[in-house]
This record gives structure tokens, sequence and C-alpha cells, in this order.
């Protein structure tokens, strides 16, 4: 669709994400039209929606849900009543997450760059999708920016500034959130969050860092606290840190020196941002060299595509920077930052 998107959620039946319109930040969702005449198909923009003025892809329609500064209509139950907290201002990236009896619960990063003034919100659906609740999950932080979910369903949510950590977050709220050891204990401008998670017993997890020297980072748990899964994966002792570094002939390596990685960094993937996980391949993108790069993780070997070329299912590409990147089935979704008319693309 057309607009500046900065995020994306995606599940099974539906998506939901913020839009910038006319310098308001909107939540909304999409839903897939039920009927069978109305097929999804991406990227066949020819369906504008009359109340938000969006531009979708043919079998798309959407509501919106909540706009930055405004208190969120709760609808369920049949009557209408509004949150205490009013929508946060700089929503970025976000997930969504089922609930236990049904619904679900959409959490949203608070990106402000005010010190302690960031945040992540939830905002929580019934099992008919309509929402009835809206509460903060983490508060006191900076910069809340990508992160993503792990195999345990919780969120872990990154700050973007010189001294930011990742917090894992309980997305019903029942756990208070905690530093976890993704980075190193001085921090740095964290951005996403991706798992491998084909074994159970040994997830392995990567980080981006926004930054031109920002080593994408992998972090293995101890095999000792991988084992007992769970919440507790994240903030145990004795987890392996280590670095990305790239060679000239498209092979790379992972190494325990921060120095390679940073210096692999600055001459291969300056500024990275979103990173995702499917099928033994690594996604992500680096803003700066408007760059998707694709990781085999299983020979060690990687490839290189510009978002600004034809990798796009209409063989186009698009100009600005790339910014999110989630993978779902046979697509490749990738958001756009920047310009006047940003938007949401797919490719195979």
């Amino acid at each position: 669709f057309g607009g500046a998107v900065s995020l994306l959620a995606l599940i099974a039946s539906a998506t939901a994400g913020t839009i910038s319109n006319d310098g308001k930040e909107l939540l909304v969702d999409f839903e897939t039209k039920r009927s069978a005449i109305e097929q999804f198909v991406p990227g066949d923009l020819s369906v504008r929606d009359a109340a938000s003025g969006l531009l979708l892809s043919r079998g798309l329609s959407v509501r919106q849900l909540a706009q930055s500064g405004m208190p969120v209509a709760y609808t369920g139950s049949g009557s209408t009543s509004f949150s205490n907290l009013t929508f946060h201002t700089q929503p970025d990236a976000g997930a969504v997450f089922p609930l236990d009896g049904g619904g679900w619960v959409y959490l949203s990063n608070d990106e402000q760059e005010k010190m302690g003034r960031g945040g992540v919100y939830a905002v929580v659906f019934d099992a008919d999708g309509e929402v009835v609740s809206y509460e903060q999950r983490l508060g006191r932080t900076t910069r809340n920016c990508g992160g993503g979910k792990t195999p345990h369903s919780t969120f872990i949510s990154c700050e973007e500034y010189d001294r930011g950590r990742c917090y894992q977050v309980d997305p019903t709220g029942k756990r208070k959130p905690r530093v976890t050891k993704l980075t190193e204990p001085e921090g740095g401008s964290f951005e996403s969050v991706a798992v491998d998670g084909r074994n159970t017993s040994s997830p392995v997890y990567f980080i981006t860092e926004d930054n031109l020297l920002g080593a994408l980072r992998r972090y293995r748990p101890h095999p000792s606290v991988a084992k007992e899964g769970g919440w507790d994966v994240l903030h145990g002792e004795g987890g392996t840190l280590d670095y990305l570094e790239f060679f000239p002939n498209h092979t790379f390596t992972w190494t325990n020196d921060i120095a390679r990685g940073r210096r692999s960094a600055y001459l291969n993937y300056p500024n990275a941002e979103g990173i995702d996980f499917a099928n033994g391949r690594l996604y992500f993108v680096s803003k700066l060299y408007k760059t998707l790069y694709i990781l085999d993780l299983r020979e060690n070997t990687y490839e290189i595509e510009f978002t600004n070329e034809g990798i796009l299912l209409n063989g186009t590409g698009f100009a600005d920077s790339p910014d999110h990147v989630v993978t779902r089935g046979d697509l490749i979704f990738l958001t756009e930052d920047g310009g006047s008319n940003p938007g949401l693309f797919a490719r195979n």
C-alpha cells in the first residue's frame, strides 16, 4: 500500500501495523477479504480505501484502530469506551501473539528519543477481533525499535541509541520485563532480532545494530540453560556472543573478535536494520547501502540484492531505505523508510 510504513506484524489471517498519515501515527489492521471471489493478490494495488486513502492490494481491507495522542477505543461487548492512556506517538516494529482462550495481543515499540520516554505498548483483542485493552508493557526506556519474537512466545524490544539494551517482554504482562544477555553490557544502537529455532534445545539469536560499525551479533545460550527453554534462556549465564565477518568470495564466518566484526560491518553492511530467519537462511538489510543480504547458514555463503533495483514481484525496486524484513511462506516483505510516499513491498 501507499503511505509511510513504520512496521509490519504478520499473522496467518491478518496483518497489523502503524502508518503515518498527515503527520499522525495510525494503528491499522489489514484482513484478507473472506469472499472466495476476492483472492488476495500481493502487488495488485487496485483498491483505494475511501476512509484512510490507503492504496491496497486486491483482496485486502483495512480499518483504523488508534491514532497517536488519542485514547484507544474499546469496541468489545457491543459498546465503546476509551483507554486511560493515549496511543504512543512514535510506534515502530511490533509483533502479534495469540492468547489462551482466544484473542490476541499486538505489542508495539515506542521510539521516542527523549531519555526514558520510550517503551512497549499492548493492544489486546478479543476472539472477535475487537479491541478490549491498551496498556504499557515496558517503560523508562529509550528509542525502542525493531526487536522480534522468540520461540517461547515473548517479545524482544531493542533500544536504538549508543547505550541501548535489548529487553524481553511478556505479551500478557504477567512477568516484568528484563534486560537480556543478547548484547554486551555497555550497550549499543540495536535494531532487530531473529531466531534460528530449528533445534528447540539450542536456539540461536541474531541481532542487528544501526551503526556504521554495527556488527551483526550471534548469541547462543549455554547448553545447560538452552535445554530448559522458556523465559530464562535469555537471562542465564555462560552464553556465547560472536560477530559476522564477510569475505570477498561470498563466504562468511563468525568471530569472537568484535573489532573484526565492526570492520566487516563498516565495509560490507553498515547501518543494518530489519532481520528475519526462514528455512536455514538469514535475511537482513542495510539502509545505507539499500541492500538485502541472504545468508545460507548451512553452507556459510551469502548473496546480496539491491532493494532499489528489480527485486520485487513486479520487477522493480523502491527508492528509499529498506527498514523491516518479514518472511512468510514464499514471500519476503520489506518496508520502506523515508521519502514522500514509502510503502510495503514483497518479493519471492
